[in-house]
């Protein structure tokens, strides 16, 4: 009976290290900034094109602001995916390390 119940805190162990070793993986993934393309030919001095103003601003500048912000959003976002993982990784290490303590205990 021993064990079985050794048997089954590995299973445990074993489970709790390869989630830890997933969460600590998806530390490194980040969503990439949005990138404002600029339209083609804006800034080709040999095309004649017509500034547009909307209100006395550019007609790319709420556009520009929105990514900007956005992209402040996405660093936030992905500093804080980041913190988490690492803590459930932690959390899932710990838990490893107890039941092999608890495997050892058993069989001790």
């Amino acid at each position: 009976m021993e064990w079985l119940l050794f048997i089954v805190w590995l299973v445990f162990a074993v489970i709790f290290g390869f989630l830890g070793y997933q969460n600590w993986k998806f530390t490194n993934k980040k969503i990439p900034h949005f990138v404002f393309e600029e339209r083609p030919m804006r800034n080709d001095p040999d095309w004649k094109i017509m500034q547009v103003d909307v209100m006395g601003e550019d007609f790319d500048a709420p556009e520009k602001r929105f990514i900007n912000g956005f992209n402040k959003y996405i660093d936030d976002y992905n500093q804080s995916q980041i913190k988490s993982n690492e803590l459930q990784a932690i959390g899932y290490w710990v838990a490893c390390g107890t039941a092999i303590l608890s495997a050892i205990i058993t069989v001790i």
